[in-house]
C-alpha cells in the first residue's frame, strides 16, 4: 500500500477479501493473502486507513507471478498522515526502528497465552519467569521496568518490580501487537532502556455509512484445565464509533511432564470500552479499561526450613509426598490485581500539515498479595496491599514540511504518581509510600531524501521522587531524589533495491532506580526475600542496532546485529554473604536471598529469520538467536540471561471450493534451547544450570467463510507435544520445580 500523493508506504491498512480472510499492512505497507485465484484473475478488496479514503468492494488484476499488486490510497487531507500513524490512541512504529508485530489473527488463535508468553514467538524476545502463570517479557536481555508496555497509546503504570508480577493488561482486545526493540526513550519516556511493546487497538468504523463487526473466542486448554472466552462488538456511523471488549479465563493447577504444580491456577477477566468522533479537522476518543487477576504462587517454593530447602534445591522438583490432587483453587501463597484505565485524546488538524494533539490518562492499580499466615483471619488479610495512582498528560505538535519531506514532532509531558499502603496488614511494608513527579520535553526530527529516511530526537527529564516509611522497628527511612537527564536517538532506513533495505538506530537511554530497588526488605513471592540498596544511582546507557531486510520472490532473510552497554546498571540474584550464607529464616518459611546490586554491564547478540516460500501453499521458517549479557566491573556473567535458542517451522495452507470458502493451515515447529553454559556461580543457588531442551508445537486450522461478513474458525493445538521435562535458564522458579508439560488447546472463533 502507497499513499497516493507520496508514494511512500502506509502500515496498518486492514483489508478484507471478497468470501476470504482479513489482513492489515505491516510497517513497509506490505502483506500476503493466499488466493484461491491465478494470474490476470480479479479479486474484490474492501480497504480502510484512517486518513485514507475508504475503498469498498473494489475490483483488481492480479498481476503476473511474482510480483506484488501495488495499491494507492488517496489521504483525506483533514486527516494526512504518515510515517509514525495514530490510529485512535493507538501508537506505530517508525521505518527506523526495528520492530515485529503479531497480527489480530495471530492474538486470537492464542488468547490462552499470557503476553510475554504470545511475545516469544517473535526473534530476539523472550520471558523472564516465576513459575508456571507469572511471566514478564525480555527483550534482547531486557526486562521487567526496563521494557515499556504501551496499551492504547498509555504507558502501563503498576507495581511490576522485577520478574515476581505479570503485567496487568489484557491483549485479547488488541489490533495488533508490536515490539520494538530499540532503546526509545526519547519517544515513549524515561526507562525504555530494552524496547517498547505497543498494545495498538483497530481503528474505530465511523464511516458515514452505518456499519457494524464483532466476534466471539472460546477455547480449552488441558494443561491446567484452562477455560476462556473473549469477545467484542463494535459499530459506527456518521463520523461515531464504538467498540465494547471483554474476556474471561480460567485455570487450575498446571502440570509438568511427571507431576502437577499446586496452587498455580489463575482467574482473571477484563472488559473495555473505546469510542470516538471524527468530524472535518477534529478526532476525539475515550477508552476505559478493567483488569482484575487472581494467580496462585507454587506452593512449594515456600519452603518451612532449612533442611528441607537444601533437599529440594539438590532434586531440582518437589518432594512427592506433598503433592496433592489437582485442584481450581487458589490458596495462600496467592496474588490478586486490578488495573483501571481512564483516557481522553483529542486531536485537531490546524491544516493539512499541521496537526495539535493532547491526551489525558489515569490509572489505578490496586494489588494484594497474601502469605500463609498460620491463622484463617490472618491468612485471609493481605501482607501486601498497594494502591498506585497516576496521572498522565502528553501535548504534542506536529509538522510536515511540504519541501523538503521533512517532520517535526514536538511534546511536552507530566506524570503524576502515588503508591499507598493500605492500612490494616499487620505487617511491615514491602516499601515506603512514594510519591513521583516527572515532567519532560521532546523533539523529533524526520527527513526523507529519496531512498534514505533519517531521523532524530532528544528528549528531557526531571523527575522528583519523595518515599517515606517505617522499618519492622518502627524506624522512620526514605528521602526525596531528584534525576535530571537528556536522551538521545538516531536512526536510519536506507532502500538499496526493492527487496533489500537496512536499517541502524543508536538510542541513548536513562533509568531512575524504582522505589523496591532502593528500599525493599521483605517476602517476595518468587520465593525469596528481596533487599534493596538505598544507594543505588540512575543507569545509563546506549544501545545500538543493524538490521537487513531481504526480500527476494520466495525468499525473505532478516539478520539483526545489537550492543548495549549500560552504566550502574541494577539486577537482583541470590547473594551468598547476606543472611544464613545466602538464606533469610523468616516466621513463614525460609528463603534464599536476592539482593540488588549496581556495575557497569555490556549486552550483545543478534538473531536472524529466514522464510521460505517454494509455493503459494507451503512456507518454512528458521530462527536463530543468541544474547550474552557480562558484568564488565568483576568480568562475570550475569544472571538469568536466556540460552541460544534456534527454531525451525513448515507451513503448509489451501483453499478450496467453488469460491475459496474453505480454508485450513497445519503448521509444526520445532524449538531448540541450548544449556545456558554462560553463569555466575557466586549467584546461583545451585551448581549447574538446567540442561537443554527440545519442544514441538502442532497447530491445525480449519476457517469456513459464511459470506462477506461471517467466518467461523475451528482450532487444534498442541505446545511441548512430546511432553518433555524441562527447566528454562531464565525462570526463577526452577530450582523448585519444571516447566509446564504438554498442553493441547481447542478454539472456536466466530466473526460476525
Amino acid at each position: 500500500m502507497r499513499d497516493a500523493k507520496t508514494q511512500h508506504p502506509i502500515p496498518s491498512v486492514s483489508l478484507h477479501l471478497k468470501r476470504g480472510p482479513s489482513t492489515s499492512t505491516d510497517a513497509e505497507g506490505r502483506c500476503q493473502l493466499s488466493l484461491p485465484t491465478s494470474t490476470g484473475s480479479t479479486i474484490v478488496l474492501s480497504l480502510a486507513k484512517p486518513g485514507y479514503q475508504t475503498i469498498r468492494e473494489h475490483s483488481y488484476s492480479l498481476p503476473t507471478e511474482g510480483k506484488p499488486l501495488i495499491i494507492d490510497l488517496e489521504p483525506r487531507s483533514e486527516r494526512h498522515l504518515e510515517g509514525v500513524t495514530v490510529t485512535g490512541a493507538g501508537r506505530e512504529s517508525s521505518l527506523t526502528q526495528q520492530s515485529t508485530v503479531l497480527r489480530t489473527a495471530h492474538l486470537q488463535a492464542q488468547s490462552e497465552k499470557s503476553i510475554a508468553r504470545l511475545l516469544e514467538a517473535l526473534p530476539g524476545v523472550s520471558s523472564i519467569k516465576s513459575g508456571a502463570t507469572i511471566s514478564k517479557p525480555m527483550i534482547q536481555g531486557m526486562h521487567s521496568s526496563r521494557i515499556l508496555l504501551i496499551s492504547n497509546g498509555v504507558r502501563l503504570e503498576s507495581q511490576s518490580w522485577g520478574a515476581d508480577h505479570a503485567p496487568e493488561v489484557d491483549h485479547t482486545g488488541a489490533g495488533q501487537v508490536e515490539v520494538i526493540k530499540g532503546a526509545e526513550a526519547v519517544r515513549y519516556g524515561a526507562g525504555a532502556l530494552g524496547g517498547v511493546v505497543l498494545i495498538n487497538p483497530s481503528p474505530l468504523p465511523t464511516a458515514d455509512e452505518f456499519s457494524y463487526r464483532g466476534h466471539a473466542n472460546l477455547g480449552y486448554t488441558t494443561n491446567g484445565r484452562g477455560v476462556d472466552a473473549s469477545g467484542s462488538l463494535e459499530g459506527g456511523q456518521y463520523g461515531f464509533g464504538l467498540r465494547m471488549q471483554g474476556s474471561y479465563r480460567r485455570a487450575g493447577d498446571y502440570g509438568t511432564a511427571d507431576y502437577l504444580l499446586n496452587n498455580t491456577g489463575l482467574e482473571e477477566w477484563s472488559a473495555s470500552l473505546f469510542t470516538g468522533y471524527t468530524k472535518d479537522r477534529l478526532r476525539a476518543t475515550l477508552y476505559g479499561s478493567l483488569y482484575s487477576t487472581e494467580s496462585g504462587v507454587f506452593i512449594g517454593s515456600h519452603i518451612g526450613d532449612l533442611f528441607e530447602l537444601q533437599q529440594v534445591f539438590a532434586a531440582g522438583r518437589p518432594n512427592p509426598i506433598n503433592i496433592t490432587p489437582f485442584s481450581y483453587h487458589i490458596k495462600a501463597p496467592r496474588q490478586r490485581a486490578r488495573h483501571l484505565l481512564i483516557k481522553g485524546d483529542v486531536t485537531y488538524q490546524l491544516d493539512d500539515n499541521q496537526e495539535l494533539r493532547l491526551w489525558a490518562a489515569y490509572q489505578d492499580n490496586h494489588r494484594r498479595e497474601y502469605e500463609n499466615r498460620k491463622i484463617d483471619v490472618w491468612t485471609q488479610t493481605p501482607v501486601m496491599d498497594l494502591i498506585l495512582s497516576t496521572y498522565t498528560t502528553d501535548l504534542r505538535y506536529r509538522l510536515r514540511w511540504a519541501r523538503p519531506d521533512w517532520e517535526t514532532q514536538v511534546g511536552l509531558s507530566h506524570l503524576f504518581q502515588r503508591n499507598t499502603n493500605q492500612p490494616g496488614t499487620a505487617a511491615t511494608p514491602f516499601i515506603p509510600n512514594f510519591a513521583t513527579l516527572n515532567l519532560a520535553a521532546y523533539v523529533v526530527q524526520k527527513a526523507r531524501f529519496d531512498a534514505l529516511l533519517l531521523e532524530a530526537g532528544l528528549r528531557y527529564d526531571h523527575r522528583i521522587t519523595d518515599a517515606a516509611g517505617r522499618d519492622w522497628r518502627r524506624l522512620r527511612y526514605g528521602e526525596k531524589n531528584t534525576y535530571t537527564n537528556m536522551t538521545g536517538s538516531l536512526g536510519a532506513h536506507y532502500r538499496f533495491s526493492e527487496g533489500l533495505a537496512a536499517r541502524a538506530s543508536l538510542g541513548l537511554a536513562w533509568r531512575a532506580p524504582d522505589v523496591n530497588e532502593l528500599y525493599s526488605n521483605g517476602l517476595h513471592h518468587g520465593g525469596s526475600w528481596s533487599l534493596g540498596d538505598r544507594t543505588l544511582r540512575s543507569e545509563h546507557g546506549y544501545k545500538a542496532i543493524l538490521s537487513l531486510d531481504y526480500r527476494k520472490d520466495w525468499l525473505t532473510i532478516e539478520p539483526s546485529i545489537f550492543y548495549q552497554h549500560i552504566d550502574n546498571y541494577i539486577y537482583d540474584a541470590p547473594n551468598k554473604n547476606k543472611g544464613e550464607n545466602g538464606i533469610h529464616v523468616h516466621w513463614s518459611g525460609v528463603y534464599p536471598i536476592f539482593a540488588f546490586e549496581q556495575d557497569d554491564c555490556r549486552f550483545w547478540g543478534g538473531d536472524i529469520t529466514l522464510t521460505a516460500r517454494p509455493t503459494e501453499e507451503l512456507t518454512f521458517t528458521a530462527k536463530g538467536e543468541w544474547i550474552r549479557g557480562r558484568n564488565v566491573s568483576h568480568d562475570t556473567w550475569l544472571p538469568f540471561m536466556p540460552a541460544d535458542r534456534y527454531t525451525l517451522g513448515a507451513q503448509w495452507t489451501r483453499s478450496w471450493g467453488s469460491t475459496g470458502r474453505w480454508q485450513s493451515r497445519i503448521s509444526a515447529e520445532g524449538i531448540s534451547v541450548a544449556k545456558q553454559t554462560r553463569f555466575d556461580p557466586e549467584h546461583e543457588l545451585v551448581s549447574d544450570m538446567p540442561a537443554g531442551y527440545f519442544l514441538l508445537g502442532l497447530q491445525g486450522e480449519l476457517r469456513y467463510t459464511l459470506d462477506a461478513r461471517r467466518s467461523l474458525r475451528f482450532l487444534l493445538s498442541s505446545e511441548n507435544t512430546l511432553n518433555a521435562l524441562y527447566k528454562e535458564a531464565s525462570d526463577r522458579f526452577r530450582y523448585y520445580a519444571h516447566a509446564p508439560g504438554r498442553s493441547v488447546t481447542l478454539r472456536t472463533i466466530l466473526y460476525f
